[in-house]
């Protein structure tokens, strides 16, 4: 058996960024004169070009601040610190994807891999692309492709294990080798898988049937797990989540319940809260909804506005959720909604991956770039 990897109160007005939109690239400040702190004993008024003799200590000392806020500092912020105030996340660094059939769509990113399903709709790939990249990322790091794949019909649901991934494919759960590609594992859905997530246990996904759970040998369907036809699937310390429609539903096991939102529109992703409970997120299609719900189910908070979400992910060093909002930017799912953290440049994101720590989010857009986002408050 494999062992698997783990990962309303008045709101903002999404068109209301909380900040100046900007270019990244304007906003990228060398930071040298801010690290070089030795004191300079020459009185004299002339500028100092570095090259006179007793500028070695200044070369070096500014040598060392580079290399910091390329790989260290910036690390050392949590995409967090950027929420409360509105801040515009900082683009780091930008790649073209290799190879890449089609446009990016859902990604998911750690233990040094990167997968992107790419070509067909934002829910329906045609495709699997599977890269090295580290984690974190530094700032020299590369994307290096190592292998790709075509579903029989359409890939839809992602999930990463330790050394594998896992997609729907029509209604085969198909487990493949991270690195090689090679199939690890397949089992038969009664109906066409809709979305998967991973636990400490096994795979928990939802289909056109019933949702099921995987723990590495059998495939089994449980109707009081959830909702029938779930398009987004949570597992958490609580129980199983899914949400189709305007519905989330919570069941531990035993009992189940059903909240219905005042919105619509189809169901995108179920994020852990952390402090119990989920954020559930829906309308890739132009009517965004979003929904706090508590570690019981009991519905805290809704809401629906019109702009579309793409792809929201969570990670254990985060106190968000994070998204995108269709032709807006970069925004930030807290317990009052939407904080809409946009940057000039990122209309057009299409997929969202964050690393286990919370200072990197990965963002992939439709011209088949990747970038990558941290917090400089």
């Amino acid at each position: 058996m494999l062992l698997l990897l783990l990962a309303c109160a008045t709101t903002p007005d999404p068109a209301d960024t909380g900040s100046t939109l900007h270019n990244p690239d304007e906003t990228d400040a060398d930071t040298d004169a801010d690290t070089d702190t030795d004191t300079d004993t020459d009185t004299d008024t002339d500028t100092d070009t570095d090259t006179d003799t007793d500028a070695d200590a200044d070369a070096d000392t500014d040598a060392d601040a580079d290399t910091d806020a390329d790989t260290g500092a910036a690390s050392d912020a949590l995409l967090d610190d950027c929420v409360p105030g509105g801040v515009a996340l900082s683009e780091t660094w930008s790649k073209v994807l290799p190879g890449l059939d089609g446009t990016p769509g859902r990604i998911a990113w750690g233990d040094g891999t990167l997968v992107v399903l790419a070509g067909g709709t934002l829910r329906d790939a045609e495709a699997i692309h599977v890269f090295a990249l580290p984690v974190p990322a530094g700032a020299a790091s590369d994307v290096t492709s190592r292998w790709s794949a075509t579903a029989d019909d359409h890939y839809r649901g992602l999930a990463l294990l330790e050394g594998a991934v896992a997609v729907g494919d029509s209604a085969t759960l198909r487990v493949l080798d991270s690195v090689t590609g090679a199939s690890l594992a397949t089992a038969a859905a009664d109906g066409k898988i809709l979305a998967l997530t991973t636990d400490g246990t096994g795979i928990f996904g939802g289909t056109t049937e019933a949702p099921f759970t995987w723990d590495g040998t059998k495939l089994v369907h449980d109707e009081d797990l959830g909702l029938v036809g779930a398009e987004a699937v949570g597992r958490t310390a609580e129980g199983y989540w899914t949400a189709s429609g305007p519905y989330v539903s919570f069941s531990d096991g035993m009992t189940r319940s059903d909240s219905e939102l005042p919105a619509f529109g189809e169901a995108v992703d179920v994020v852990a809260r952390p402090d119990g409970g989920v954020w559930a997120v829906g309308g890739p299609d132009g009517y965004a909804w979003y929904a706090a719900l508590d570690a019981t189910g009991a519905l805290l908070a809704s809401l629906q506005t019109f702009v579309g979400l793409p792809q929201a992910v969570g990670s254990p060093g985060s106190a968000y959720a994070w998204s995108a909002f269709s032709g807006i930017g970069l925004v930030a799912v807290t317990d009052l909604g939407f904080s809409s953290l946009g940057v000039a440049g990122t209309e057009d994101v299409t997929g969202l991956a964050i690393d286990p720590d919370g200072s990197w989010l990965l963002t992939a857009h439709e011209d088949g770039t990747l970038r990558r986002w941290t917090c400089v408050p």
